[in-house]
């Protein structure tokens, strides 16, 4: 008989001695006080922080359990308060509470009888860190002399550990070794024994183990490094000759390295980033702490391998590209560019790994990814200077409103986004209905090319592309996982009747079962997906070129501007099969094939357009534009716009982030007040009725302070930058914000302002300098006056309305608003003064001329882009805002630790409703410029008057 059958012999022995002595105290549970000599049971149940379930048991109660107790606190360093008898849990309760009364009773005298001769516990870290997982010993010293005392003549010591990938344990007094890929072994230990061997476990991933996983990781981020330098040597050398060639085969090669790599660890990390989760999980006890270093291994090398790869592309960027950044400048975009995609996708994956543990704590990772996706979207914006531009006139806004038209689409908003030292070509279509163009683009692109570039992303947007492009993508990243359980699944429950199949059919299920075990099966499964999208997205290009050629009708200006873009990105119009089989836009050759096809273009007048591009090709991406037919957009590249912007969009954060916290923190405040003072009953009732009473007040009032705060700030800085610019600003300006047409609308980050500015009286004229429009009317074209409504608030806030005519003689109208620094209460007033003094002037001053340096006449409504206010208070805003409360809710609760959830987002609902009221109430109403008061009656369709 082998020592393993032995062992496990002895073991069986062990278990039906026990069983029997079980079965005595069962039969007879009072039978306890015989001294008979038997076996000590001592178990260890080891967790992967080195914690342990303790479990002890004695033939026979012993004589005092407290020396006891306290032995195996000093064996196991566990307090001895730790050590309590086993107690029957609510589960075991309820079901022995329906069993019937004479077995009810049985078993509870046996389970008393148990009780006194059983100590179960859990313990701390019994075992310590060593680096590469948990290691200790147990000294059993202390309490073998005091089992032989109480007359016990072995003590059995069982250990159960945690999946590991190396384990270790002493062999002294070893009966039952781990086998069979059971994680449990057994010691027999004499109570004789002048003094026991300790018992020395270790178990996780070993030393060796830890360094190769280490090693792996280095050799991910270090091997695309490595190409990525050799390639950048390359392309130096090779774009002396020919730069666009040496830039497209430079970026094609390291982008399939790092997105290898990326994909390649992200799936599998060829165990390593598997091994270095379960160190950590070895390391650090579950928490917030423990997740977020989790998602860190997951998808932080893979950021790495990004950042050093681009990093060291700086060179390339200015012997190839021609680009302006220094290398710190440089360093500093790609970093936060890494920032704005790794941090919001950490916390998000974090938070979706504690939705089912804990949702409070969910909530606040929810927050934190909401949270760096803005800090490090305007952190973006701040480094590389991009604020956009939001184009609400001019010839390209008409242009481009008339073509959304024709496509029967509906155009939110147009932007230039600047581009600064980057110097990139592009055009973006979103799925809130908003284009964009660079302003390097229109720099050099003919307006009627921009007008093929503006078509093409029409067309994305009226064939619902954005969205369907954005699910294909993420189907490709979540489905392979799914359907590869699935499938792994199904192949283990049919196994059994496969495993005798022949032939064909037999290879087939042998070749798809050793494949769904393969541990690069998800990596092969997200090739594929990818594969699929980027056809998916080449189709989606194909699609709008032919749909943009039908709205401009000039396909030859689509193809050529197509061309154009491709040369000053540095991009080839021509590459092989295999290289586009990983892009997700065709080559320009096929993209204009395909457009002279679907718009009927004779094949030499292609071949004549191909042929002029390349004649144009030797002048480079950054030659002067052969032509003046530009759109010109001055406001987008102005250094005082762009400092204007950037202050604006810091002022609109800041807005809405204190905004949603008025809806959260008051009610939560109220709620840790009740928790705090222990109020119950009425009292607790009452403070509740008071926080939601107080939560809507508090929040409107808010916003409307916030509508006024800075206001000094501004209108100096408004001063300054018109006196550098040659505009003469004296103290009596006032400072006015500026809205065209005789109705109220909104106009993004200046809110129911157009534009924002200083207004002169004088003798001569009204004379108004904005940032975006400056203008000069004598009183004599002015021929009313009169007070109007504002935007939707419980707040007042009226504007004042000019008529005024042209020289044609054809009305318009224009609204000003009251800027000047001052508070909420002290609006209404100003505005009247104001209006009075406006009526003054124009009395004081009539039957004089024009003024002779009329700058420019206010623009008409119907250049101007806009949205109704009543879209604010819809469901659409709503469920925008409610993304952010909801978790923002959650977060206050968690952190105040007062469990009124329920209550915070009862309160936020309430103010919401309180808060859309305005807006659902508005209505655009008529001016009445003979009473100088606006009527009762509400507008049919907004018209200038």
């Amino acid at each position: 008989m082998t020592r393993t059958r032995v062992g496990l012999l002895l073991l069986v022995l062990v278990l039906l001695s026990a069983l029997a002595r079980a079965q005595d105290d069962y039969d007879d549970p009072d039978d306890d006080d015989s001294e008979l000599p038997g076996s000590a049971a001592l178990s260890l149940h080891f967790d992967k922080l080195g914690g342990a379930s303790v479990g002890f048991g004695l033939p026979e109660r012993p004589g005092n359990w407290e020396t006891i107790r306290q032995s195996l606190a000093a064996t196991l360093h566990c307090p001895a308060q730790n050590f309590i008898p086993p107690f029957l849990d609510r589960g075991t309760q309820d079901m022995v509470s329906g069993w019937p009364a004479d077995r009810r009773d049985k078993y509870l005298d046996y389970f008393a009888g148990y009780q006194r001769r059983q100590l179960i516990a859990k313990c701390g870290s019994l075992l310590g860190w060593n680096g590469s997982g948990r290691s200790g010993s147990i000294e059993l010293s202390a309490l073998i002399p005091q089992l032989k005392q109480a007359g016990i003549q072995q003590l059995w010591v069982s250990i159960s550990y945690p999946p590991a990938k190396s384990i270790e344990y002493s062999k002294q007094n070893l009966s039952y070794p781990p086998q069979n890929g059971l994680r449990f072994f057994t010691y027999q230990l004499a109570t004789d024994s002048p003094r026991p061997a300790p018992i020395r476990i270790s178990f996780g991933l070993g030393r060796r183990g830890l360094y190769g996983s280490i090693a792996t990781a280095l050799a991910f981020v270090l091997f695309p490094v490595a190409v990525t330098l050799y390639m950048r040597r390359a392309a130096l050398v090779s774009g002396k000759l020919d730069p666009t060639a040496a830039w497209f085969s430079y970026f094609r090669t390291i982008n399939w390295c790092i997105n290898g790599a990326m994909l390649l660890w992200i799936t599998s990390g060829l165990g390593a980033r598997q091994s270095v989760q379960d160190s950590i999980t070895y390391a650090i006890a579950p928490g917030w702490i423990a997740t977020l270093l989790d998602v860190f291994v997951v998808i932080g090398p893979a950021f790495l391998v990004y950042l050093a790869c681009v990093a060291v592309s700086y060179p390339l960027h200015v012997h190839l590209r021609g680009s302006t950044w220094t290398r710190r400048e440089f360093l500093l975009q790609q970093s936060v560019n890494v920032g704005a995609q790794a941090l919001p996708l950490m916390f998000f994956l974090a938070a979706a790994a504690n939705f089912s543990k804990s949702g409070s704590v969910a909530s606040i990772f929810f927050v934190m990814a909401l949270l760096s996706f803005f800090v490090f979207r305007s952190l973006k914006m701040r480094v590389g200077k991009s604020y956009p531009h939001a184009l609400t006139r001019g010839e390209l806004r008409d242009r481009v409103f008339t073509l959304a038209s024709k496509a029967g689409v509906s155009i939110s908003q147009i932007f230039v986004l600047p581009t600064g030292k980057s110097q990139v070509a592009n055009a973006y279509a979103s799925g809130n209905r908003v284009v964009m163009f660079t302003d390097y683009l229109l720099q050099h692109l003919t307006k009627r090319e921009v007008e093929g570039v503006a078509a093409h992303e029409i067309a994305h947007i009226q064939l619902g592309h954005v969205g369907k492009r954005a699910l294909t993508f993420y189907a490709a990243l979540i489905l392979p996982g799914l359907l590869s359980g699935f499938i792994q699944g199904f192949i283990h429950s049919n196994s059994r009747g496969r495993t005798s199949a022949v032939g064909a059919i037999g290879h087939a299920y042998a070749a798809a079962t050793w494949f769904w075990q393969w541990s690069q099966r998800d990596f092969i499964l997200m090739l594929l997906a990818l594969l699929v999208f980027y056809c998916v997205s080449r189709r989606f290009e194909y699609a709008a070129d032919e749909r943009g050629a039908e709205l401009t009708g000039d396909a030859e200006s689509q193809i050529s501007g197509l061309l154009k873009l491709s040369r000053l990105n540095l991009m080839p119009i021509q590459w092989g099969k295999g290289t586009g089989t990983w892009l997700t836009h065709p080559s320009m050759v096929r993209r204009a094939e395909r457009i002279a096809a679907s718009s009927g273009m004779p094949a030499d007048q292609l071949q004549a357009i191909l042929e002029r591009h390349r004649m144009e090709v030797p002048g480079g991406p950054h030659a002067a534009p052969a032509s003046d037919d530009h759109y010109a957009i001055p406001e987008a590249t102005d250094p005082e716009h762009l400092a204007s912007a950037a202050k604006k969009h810091g002022s609109h954060q800041f807005k809405l982030w204190t905004s949603l916290l008025m809806h959260v923190v008051p009610p939560a405040l109220f709620a840790l007040a009740v928790h705090g003072f222990d109020l119950q009953g009425n009292p607790a009732v009452l403070v509740y009725f008071i926080g939601a009473v107080l939560t809507p007040i508090l929040s409107i009032t808010y916003s409307a302070v916030l509508g006024v705060q800075g206001r000094h700030a501004e209108k100096v800085r408004l001063a300054d930058r018109f006196r550098r610019n040659g505009v003469s600003v004296g103290d009596t300006s006032i400072a006015v914000g500026f809205s065209p047409g005789a109705v109220v609308r909104f106009y993004g980050t200046n809110y129911y302002n157009w534009d924002i500015g200083l207004l002169d009286l004088s003798d001569t004229g009204l004379s108004y300098h904005g940032e975006q429009i400056q203008f000069s009317i004598s009183p004599t074209q002015i021929d009313g006056i009169c007070i109007g409504q504002g935007g939707p608030s419980w707040w007042r806030f009226p504007r004042i309305y000019i008529r005024w005519k042209g020289t044609d003689g054809r009305p318009s109208v224009f609204s000003i608003a009251n800027l000047e620094p001052c508070s909420i209460r002290e609006l209404r007033r100003r505005t009247d003064a104001l209006f009075a003094h406006l009526n003054q002037w124009r009395s004081s001053s009539m039957g004089l001329r024009s003024h002779s340096d009329s700058l420019q006449v206010p623009p008409g409504i119907n250049e101007i882009t806009s949205r109704l206010p009543r879209e604010f208070g819809g469901l659409k805003t709503n469920l925008t805002l409610a993304i952010y409360l909801v978790p923002l809710a959650m977060a206050v609760n968690a952190v105040l630790r007062i469990d009124s959830l329920w209550y915070i987002l009862s309160a936020v609902a309430l103010t919401r409703l309180l808060e859309s009221v305005p807006f659902w109430r508005f209505h655009d109403r008529l001016l009445d410029f003979s009473t100088q008061r606006p009527e009762i009656a509400v507008a049919a369709k907004a018209s200038d008057h």
